[in-house]
């Protein structure tokens, strides 16, 4: 639907709008601050994280709220992604969590070490893409799975500008996905189905 979204801030605030971001009605996240991440399946169903570690979900489009149960503890979600049944969300201390019953549960993900994870965008239930930083030599870097996380390969790294990636995007097109990311310096990288 075009004219429902959310927004979320870093003091915890929550809005949601539902004429196209004319107007937008204030909502109640409970004793959560630093959000960073957001992402709504439909415009009732969504999940958010942020500084405090917490995975929140909601089914009535964002009135009520509960945390969902993780394998293990998070400290910090950066980034929280979707393709039905299947969700990834991004936890900048130990990687990954996935969930492949429509954010039921969530089990950690083996991710390649030295890694700090930022963002990650999907194209369908199995492939998706992460991005962040080379924790080893501060450079940029991307990686991709076609197999639901269980192996990952980096198809993007440099070490000519310091910092992390911010953004990444992949739309569908005729010959695939294509997608974008951003990063330091004016960084702009180009990807493929292959990477």
């Amino acid at each position: 639907n075009s004219e429902v979204g959310w927004v979320s801030g870093w003091d915890g605030s929550f809005a949601r709008t539902t004429n196209g971001g004319s107007s937008w009605e204030s909502l109640n996240i409970p004793s959560h601050s630093g959000l960073e991440a957001i992402y709504f399946a439909d415009e009732n169903h969504g999940w958010v994280g942020g500084l405090n570690g917490a995975i929140l979900r909601t089914r009535d489009g964002g009135e009520t709220w509960s945390k969902v149960q993780t394998s293990q503890n998070v400290c910090r979600v950066t980034s929280i992604s979707g393709h039905m049944p299947v969700l990834w969300a991004l936890d900048e201390c130990s990687g990954v969590f996935v969930s492949t019953d429509s954010g039921e549960t969530w089990i950690f993900q083996n991710f390649p070490p030295d890694i700090y994870t930022r963002n990650i965008t999907m194209w369908n239930a199995d492939t998706a893409w992460i991005a962040g930083q080379n924790n080893n030599f501060n450079g940029p870097s991307i990686f991709v799975t076609h197999n639901r996380g269980r192996d990952w390969t980096q198809v993007f790294v440099t070490d000519e500008t310091v910092g992390e990636i911010s953004g990444i995007h992949v739309a569908s097109t005729p010959d695939g996905p294509v997608g974008w990311a951003v990063g330091p310096a004016g960084l702009i990288v180009r990807f493929g189905s292959s990477g």
